[in-house]
């Protein structure tokens, strides 16, 4: 919960640190380091073509340089090779994890990052390798600025969500009953884990009352990942009420009361559901969103002059006039 905020703030402080950094730069200063911090800003806002650029010249002059020795560098060819697969030029992230390796033994993150691309080209028995072989490995030293888990519960909940998809549930399960037990409060372990017991057949109200007494309470976050996967399982009832316990702690989250209205418009309790969308507000970057929810509500239930009262927001909010002619048909 709050990963929106999150994001935006962290984008707002990328884009404050990128005038600062071209400011040095246009002074004549370059360096591999102030490339690599180029690199580092445009991969927070998402421009990942301009950080792989940055990446490759910070490589460049650091072997240039001589500079492989310095303590930022194992972290550059991390960002190289996210920035590579990102570029979706998979094959040479892969080559370059490999090199990275040679040159920083024991970086479980590369191989991380090899099993990711080797998923985006869709050759899962790769992807499956290189996960086990980063579960041998374990965590990387502390040296390499390695994140944590990248060698124990993160190979085994994407080893989980691929046996998932597969319909393998005990491979599954094996691993992330390890997950649960070893670090039950990590919170990407929480939703295959849901979507598992759910598939298995475990009721979700019973299934919540696990996880509360597995973890002692429920945060706002667990909430909302209870409440997400329970949508996506067509469970609309315990989705509703993990909603509504993520809007009794977090009342203005426009992106919680939205997917509250879509559960609701999936039992049929179209009033309901048009009353939840109405209060978002119009300046909310979930208002576009809310509208469309508000008026399939109003014509589902029949309230024609509530749905052309939707309709004047709709308009307001930047909802296209094609889809406002499809709502009015």
């Amino acid at each position: 919960y709050g990963y929106l905020g999150a994001v935006r703030d962290a984008k707002e402080k990328s884009r404050r640190n990128l005038e600062l950094l071209k400011a040095q730069q246009a002074e004549g200063t370059d360096s591999a380091f102030l490339r690599f911090n180029l690199g580092t800003e445009y991969s927070v806002l998402g421009d990942y073509r301009s950080a792989l650029r940055e990446f490759e010249r910070s490589w460049d002059l650091v072997q240039l340089n001589g500079e492989l020795e310095n303590d930022y560098v194992p972290a550059l060819v991390h960002r190289l090779v996210t920035a590579l697969r990102c570029c979706g030029r998979l094959h040479e992230a892969i080559r370059r994890a490999q090199g990275g390796m040679e040159r920083f033994p024991g970086f479980t993150d590369l191989v991380f990052c090899q099993a990711q691309a080797a998923l985006a080209l869709g050759v899962e028995n790769d992807a499956i390798s290189y996960w086990e072989r980063c579960i041998e490995m374990g965590d990387a030293p502390a040296r390499y600025g390695a994140a944590v888990g990248a060698g124990t519960y993160r190979p085994r909940i994407a080893l989980a969500e691929l046996y998932l998809g597969r319909g393998e549930l005990e491979a599954a399960r094996e691993l992330l009953d390890w997950c649960r037990a070893e670090h039950p409060d990590f919170l990407p372990g929480i939703d295959p884990y849901v979507s598992l017991q759910l598939r298995s057949g475990v009721e979700p109200a019973v299934l919540a009352g696990q996880i509360e007494e597995q973890l002692e309470s429920l945060s706002t976050a667990v909430h909302f990942i209870l409440a997400g996967a329970f949508y996506r399982h067509g469970a609309m009832a315990a989705a509703e009420t993990q909603f509504q316990a993520v809007l009794q702690s977090r009342p203005n989250s426009a992106q919680a009361r939205v997917q509250l209205a879509e559960a609701l418009l999936h039992q049929r309790r179209y009033a309901e559901a048009a009353g939840e969308a109405a209060r978002v507000t119009d300046d909310d970057p979930y208002a576009g969103l809310a509208a469309r929810i508000e008026l399939s509500g109003r014509i589902a239930g029949g309230d024609l002059g509530g749905a052309a009262e939707a309709t004047e927001r709709a308009t307001r909010v930047g909802v296209s006039a094609a889809e406002r002619e499809v709502f009015a048909g």
